[in-house]
């Protein structure tokens, strides 16, 4: 439990700092762009992620844990091939799409972002900014899969963080929403070159390029996984990346912005966590072969996020009426009970990751494309329903069943394949967590008023308390995490 509470530390500096100066530039989105420009750059960023998934191929995850098992057996002579195999591939898919966008460029940016002036520039921002983002994954995975450049991958981080901030601000000030797209193309090259330096300086590809034939190898290897991978993202997370640009099409650009303001607050506050799980826990799990060491692994990491999540989810739950304004303007208070179902819905969210990435890190890649393929076809057949339900709101509801009915298959496929045992969850935690949110959400519904506030400040400051409690025993003790909370 140590090192994971260790590592999600030293990796939080750079997810606060981005949390920190998302604020501050989502508070100029709100003022200089207003709800349309914030839901246009959500819309934008989302599309990135999404062609990042297309063109990609998962390259950046291969070489984690691909590249992580041959470190493992000191095979370096394989790891230089897949790395090289990861570049090349990168290259060829971005010429791919230089053509796509030159053949099919503008009916595509039709599609996607209607009559916005901006949408004749969009493509050609969106592959730079793809291409950097890919390489920056790849050697971000280069460094994950030598496990012990932790600082390395911390710092650079801050770095970019900064890069990107300042650049935003920039953008920001122009006032025009299309002025953010160099921005989000010049970070992407930015983030590339900060990590290739890092890979350069430490000489982590330590042969030259490899003969033709051993890159063909590696990229045979690199395919195997990520291909799956690839179509497991798209079915899943990429199906989510989409439901921003159907809310424009079912609701407008205004109430577009709305729902970006939800999403962003609520993806940002628990960046931290996904940034550490990323880095340093799939790792682990990709080099750890010993059946009771990844139980434990998988435990206590379990544990570890609960004990995060849980006080912080109740903040924002309980803050959300006086953040949004703050954080945004008066004028997007619609987007308060959209983040607050949203976040209700983190205890599953956060909660199904440790076991999901076990399942991705250690088993054949049929098991995690159907929990993607599962989670996509909810997204899309849920946020429509409670859309048709309850508008805007609806949305929100959404969340609280799809993440829980995710998290009950994750669990029940989790618990087949994995040397999982019912005995070893922290049961305990699970119940306080899941207690502490349910009883916020049914007070948050009475709004601001004195007696639920100051409830719902008792619940927050003791689950606050308590888990800093037992993850100071946990650090203490260098015991089992559920161990150490269930005895």
């Amino acid at each position: 439990m140590r090192r994971i509470l260790s590592s999600t530390a030293f990796l939080s500096g750079a997810s606060f700092l981005g949390i920190l100066t998302g604020l501050i530039t989502g508070k100029l989105s709100a003022l200089w762009l207003g709800p349309r420009g914030v839901g246009a750059l959500g819309e934008i960023s989302s599309t990135i992620g999404l062609g990042g998934f297309v063109l990609g191929l998962g390259v950046s995850m291969s070489v984690t844990r691909v590249g992580s098992n041959f470190l493992a057996a000191e095979d370096e002579k394989s790891f230089t091939a897949l790395v090289w195999a990861a570049r090349s591939s990168v290259a060829a898919m971005i010429a791919i799409g230089i053509a796509v966008t030159i053949l099919w460029g503008q009916s595509i940016s039709q599609d996607l972002y209607g009559s916005s002036g901006y949408r004749v520039f969009i493509l050609p921002f969106l592959l730079v900014s793809v291409l950097g983002n890919s390489f920056a994954g790849i050697e971000s995975g280069i460094l994950r899969a030598r496990l012990k450049y932790i600082k390395a991958l911390s710092g650079a981080s801050v770095i970019y963080v900064l890069v990107t901030f300042a650049l935003s601000v920039a953008g920001l000030a122009t006032r025009h929403t299309g002025a953010m797209l160099p921005v989000y193309a010049g970070s992407a090259l930015a983030n590339a070159v900060i990590l290739a330096s890092l890979v350069k300086k430490h000489q982590l590809v330590r042969l030259r390029r490899p003969p033709i034939t051993q890159i063909i190898r590696g990229a045979r290897t690199m395919y195997g996984f990520g291909l799956p991978f690839t179509t497991s993202m798209l079915v899943g997370n990429g199906v989510r990346m989409v439901i921003p640009v159907l809310v424009l099409h079912w609701a407008g650009d205004r109430n577009l912005g709305f729902y970006m303001a939800a999403i962003t607050i609520s993806s940002q506050y628990l960046g931290f966590l996904s940034n550490s799980m990323l880095q340093d826990y799939a790792p682990q799990l990709s080099s750890e072969n010993d059946p009771v060491n990844l139980e434990k692994l998988i435990m206590d990491e379990l544990t570890v996020v609960l004990l995060i999540t849980t006080p912080l989810i109740c903040l924002v739950m309980m803050l959300s009426p006086v953040v949004i304004p703050l954080v945004y303007t008066s004028k997007f208070t619609p987007a308060v009970p959209i983040i607050q179902w949203m976040v209700a819905a983190d205890l599953f969210r956060f909660g199904l990751w440790p076991i999901s990435y076990a399942i991705l890190s250690k088993m054949p890649g049929k098991y995690y494309l159907s929990l993607e393929s599962l989670g996509g076809a909810l997204a899309l057949v849920v946020s429509w329903l409670g859309f048709r339900l309850g508008g805007l709101t609806g949305l929100g509801w959404a969340y609280v069943i799809i993440f829980p009915l995710l998290a009950a298959a994750t669990l029940a496929i989790g618990l087949r394949v994995l040397p999982l045992s019912w005995s070893s969850f922290p049961w305990k935690t699970i119940a306080a967590s899941f207690l502490a949110i349910t009883g916020m959400r049914v007070l948050s519904l009475w709004g601001l008023n004195p007696f639920p506030t100051i409830i719902m400040s008792l619940i927050a400051l003791a689950s606050s308390l308590w888990s800093y409690k037992h993850l100071a025993q946990g650090w203490q003790m260098h015991a089992p995490a559920n161990l150490t909370l269930q005895e």
